[in-house]
């Protein structure tokens, strides 16, 4: 759907460069908008002169060559809009929360962009050139959905995505900024080695690259993990875009001679350009330009990582249709189903670090009443909790409805539950299943316990929310955020991450692509791995795949879906890039954090600054005690396949994952490590995987490798956190579901579910391991041990 885009430019590159990107995507730019500095007087209330020789410096807004920034209405024919920025940096954290404080600069933006709509009521979106900062995207973020607004940041992690051409190479920015006719010009420097001679260099030239580049070489900040750098995104250096395609300028570009241009010095090495003067200069029509007028060449990532490319390569090629095909029909099914059903839930368990809330309605008028009484179930509950922040207590929530066309109505229901609390709400999966007699929507609540932190909310809560539309990964739509995660036990160490589910959007444009299940399945793993590595996840626990249900005239048989799942899960596990196959050597795998969390965000100063270990590997292997656990774990945790009635969008699978871990600091004897173990009942034929992580704290365990006779004395605490799956072979089902699990799949073939059930039952038409037996349930529960 084409979108009517406000465009915040700041004059540098990236605003433009993501507006570009806009318009190839088919929307339109309907206006320009701009925040300024403040003019500053004197105490005889004149304008004071000395303010054009200080820069604002703000957190969020460029504002060195803000006096040319008027010119862009005439180079670009586009109507633009500018206010002063109110106010400074009150909230400095990387997440933003609205109205819990007063005075912050980013509430400027409110007032710019609600002066732009009273103007433009039909603009719906708009866009942002946020590269690399999450504290710049979460608070344009912010402001965007209190508007009403699509946020569109067409550049986030553009830098870290394969190019398209050759995915086995990264994008390279500066390279695409120059093919798409860009003129960005250096305005101001702020580190050492990069002094005034670089300012008003054009960093989308060839030349102007190779002088940055030798630069930032001098000051040892270009290697394979200082990519931010050379597009200043530490501060390095900032730009001002002068010309552009005639897409974006057709009118003219701006021109700013030698002597209007006057060096200011500032502390610390900072230098910028003050400009006196600038003028539009007109562009000369071409012959056939009217011919090109709709035509938006612009280059773009690649859809898929090399991982991925492989992934889904092996799985094409290891679909054998006729070998693999299995007729439902040569199943035994069972005729007399046991009905289960389970007592009230017990409370919780002190071995439990998440206690899951099996919620049902009690008013089934309406799905906005059934949901209604859910959302206040939850607030009594978590009022026992926190008086403060309840619902930080909640961290994953799996939605279970009767059907999918209700998720709207419910949905704004659900969302009052997080209205004023943290900005980043529990990660979440949504289902629709064939749920009993009654019952239209299930919410399972995956709530912290407080004695699993010492007290209510000290539980170290983080969360991912992207909320932009990019090409990175989906946009989360809803109050749900795309990562959740907090401490195993404890003040430091290990965290759990909860990711939402994932299905096969295209993230650029939201919408599903037109493609086989191999390719579908194979991008949605995708996108769980991209925002599994942005939050530092080194292994995950285990997965399930939900498909809807399968039709006869469906191409591939759920025995060939199953089949599908497995495999890409295996190898994505497996895959190494090439320079590690042939060194057996895992440091060099470039996935991490992204530049602003690795630079200023605490959870990853363990990781230092460029060091070619620094990063976190998905999976890691240099979690796992010794070789022996690393074999045995190579092709990942347990994967399912649950089937059920539907997935929201119409999407053909949905991933998700039931934990990830991160922070995982394996020193042999002390530190963080993973065992994964699996076996057999002879009895029951019930297969058990368990994936065990081990934690020793202490300050020999945290903070030292001194291996004197002092450090045997200190004081060694030992934590184990234990995730237990528990695989039913369809032929022996389980007597009764247990309440205190995380979650319970269940074949509705094999098992019955009452109305008053209290185990977080899922509903499944029918449930299959990876090696394509099929399950009557499998339980996932997770303890202290």
């Amino acid at each position: 759907m084409s979108l009517n885009v406000i465009g915040l430019v700041s004059g540098g590159k990236d605003s433009f460069f993501s507006l570009l990107h806009c318009i190839a995507h088919g929307h339109r730019i309907v206006a320009l908008a701009n925040l300024h500095p403040e003019e500053a007087h004197d105490p005889n209330g004149e304008k004071d002169e000395n303010a054009e020789n200080e820069d604002l410096n703000s957190f969020m807004y460029q504002t060195v060559g803000h006096q040319v920034i008027p010119l862009y209405a005439q180079a670009t024919g586009l109507p633009l809009y500018r206010q002063p920025i109110i106010g400074h940096a009150v909230q400095s954290g990387r997440d933003y929360s609205a109205g819990t404080t007063t005075g912050d600069e980013t509430e400027s933006m409110t007032a710019l962009l609600q002066t732009v709509l009273a103007s433009h009521p039909e603009a719906n979106a708009v866009c942002a050139g946020a590269l690399l900062s999450t504290y710049q995207r979460t608070r344009v973020e912010s402001v965007a959905v209190r508007l009403g607004l699509a946020s569109l940041a067409y550049m986030w992690k553009y830098p870290v995505l394969p190019s398209a051409t050759s995915p086995q190479t990264q994008t390279d920015y500066l390279s695409d900024l120059q093919s798409s006719a860009f003129d960005a010009r250096i305005i101001k420097v702020a580190s050492g080695g990069l002094d005034e001679s670089l300012l008003w260099t054009n960093v989308a030239s060839p030349a102007g690259r190779h002088r940055l580049s030798r630069a930032l070489e001098r000051l040892g900040l270009l290697d394979a993990d200082s990519y931010g750098s050379l597009l200043g995104e530490g501060g390095e250096y900032e730009t001002l875009v002068v010309d552009g395609p005639r897409t974006l300028f057709p009118h003219g570009s701006i021109q700013v001679d030698d002597a209007d241009r006057h060096v200011v010095h500032e502390g610390g090495g900072t230098s910028w350009l003050r400009i006196a003067n600038a003028k539009v200069v007109p562009k000369e029509k071409q012959v056939g330009e009217e011919d090109k007028k709709d035509t938006v060449t612009v280059p773009q990532p690649g859809l898929f990582d090399t991982r991925f490319v492989d992934v889904l390569s092996s799985v094409e090629c290891d679909l054998d249709v006729s070998s693999s095909a299995l007729s439902l029909d040569t199943l035994s099914l069972s005729e007399d189903s046991p009905k289960l059903s389970s007592s009230s839930s017990s409370s919780p368990s002190s071995s439990q670090p998440i206690t899951t809330w099996c919620v049902l309605p009690q008013d089934s008028t309406s799905i906005t009443a059934a949901t209604q009484t859910i959302v206040d179930q939850a607030r009594l509950r978590l009022a026992e909790i926190s008086s403060t922040s309840p619902t930080a207590s909640i961290v994953r929530t799996l939605v279970v409805l009767r059907r999918m066309a209700d998720f709207a109505a419910f949905n704004a229901v659900y969302g009052s539950l997080f209205a004023g609390g943290p900005p980043n709400p529990p990660a979440r999966v949504t289902i629709a299943c064939h749920l009993p007699q009654g019952v239209d929507v299930a919410v399972y609540f995956g709530v912290v316990s407080p004695s699993s932190s010492g007290n209510n909310n000290d539980n170290g809560r983080d969360g991912l929310h992207v909320q932009s539309r990019s090409y990175w990964a989906p946009a989360n739509i809803g109050p749900y955020s795309q990562a959740v995660s907090i401490l195993a036990a404890g003040h430091s160490g290990p965290r759990v991450v909860f990711i939402a589910g994932q299905i096969p959007l295209v993230p650029a444009t939201m919408e599903l692509p037109v493609a086989a299940f191999p390719y579908q399945a194979t991008l949605a793993l995708q996108h769980l791995w991209r925002i599994g590595i942005d939050v530092g996840v080194q292994w995950w626990s285990s997965a399930v795949a939900y498909v809807p249900r399968t039709t006869d005239s469906e191409a591939l048989l759920l025995s060939q879906k199953t089949a599908v799942v497995a495999q890409a899960w295996r190898r994505a596990h497996e895959w190494r890039p090439k320079s590690e196959e042939d060194t057996e050597d895992d440091d060099d795998n470039d996935d991490g954090p992204d530049l602003w969390d690795r630079k200023f965000d605490s959870r990853y100063a363990m990781y230092g600054g460029g060091e070619k270990d620094a990063n976190p590997q998905l999976p890691d292997w240099h979690v796992f005690s010794n070789i022996t656990d690393k074999e045995k774990a190579l092709q990942g945790g347990p994967v399912f396949l649950a089937e059920v009635s539907e997935l929201p969008r119409g999407a053909p699978v949905e991933w998700h994952a039931h934990a990830g871990y991160s922070q995982l600091k394996n020193q042999g004897s002390q530190g963080s490590s993973v065992l994964t173990r699996s076996w057999i009942d002879p009895a029951t034929k019930v297969k058990t995987y368990q994936t065990v992580l081990a934690h020793v704290s202490g300050s020999d365990a945290d903070d030292s490798d001194d291996e004197d006779t002092e450090t045997d004395a200190k004081k060694k605490e030992v934590m184990r956190l234990v995730q237990t799956v528990e695989a039913w072979p369809y032929a022996g089902a389980p007597a009764k579901l247990p309440e205190l699990a995380d979650v319970v799949y269940v074949d509705t073939q094999s098992i019955s579910l009452s109305v008053g059930m209290a185990a977080p039952a899922v509903p499944c038409f029918s449930l299959w391991a990876g090696n394509g037996e099929r399950l009557s349930a499998v339980v996932v529960r997770t303890s202290y041990e």
